[in-house]
């Protein structure tokens, strides 16, 4: 399973190497390099891959970032992975003190509030019609 998990890796690093390098060839327009999805895709490629003797190679994980500067997500590059104890995920760390939970909830509040004031008029009118 493994093997066939890393000679698909493999298969990927070399579809995007060819991808990035035919993107930054001389002859392609040069606003394509701009677009924030070929600037993502070229970070995640070098975190992920490496060239070596002319062939692409997936990295193990003693030659990867540390994870506060990988990649976790060409959605968000800005989520981590984080873990704590048993529970793992990829996103944010937030520190909350119960003063900034009452004013979250607060606000949250407000903006539900506010929503439901906004329908109260359409579900009347589909009430009555």
């Amino acid at each position: 399973m493994k093997a066939e998990r890393e000679a698909y890796a493999e298969v990927v690093g070399a579809d995007g190497w060819a991808l990035l390098t035919d993107l930054y060839a001389g002859e392609a327009p040069l606003w394509l390099r701009e677009v924030p999805a070929v600037e993502t895709l070229r970070r995640v490629w070098v975190q992920q891959y490496i060239y070596v003797e002319g062939t692409i190679r997936w990295r193990d994980a003693d030659s990867t970032p540390p994870s506060a500067r990988m990649i976790s997500s060409p959605y968000d590059s800005e989520a981590h992975y984080a873990r704590k104890r048993s529970t793992s995920w990829i996103g944010y760390k937030v520190h909350l003190t119960e003063r900034n939970v009452s004013i979250a909830l607060r606000h949250l509040g407000e903006k539900f509030r506010l929503q439901e004031e906004a329908r109260l008029p359409l579900l009347a009118a589909a009430a009555a019609g």
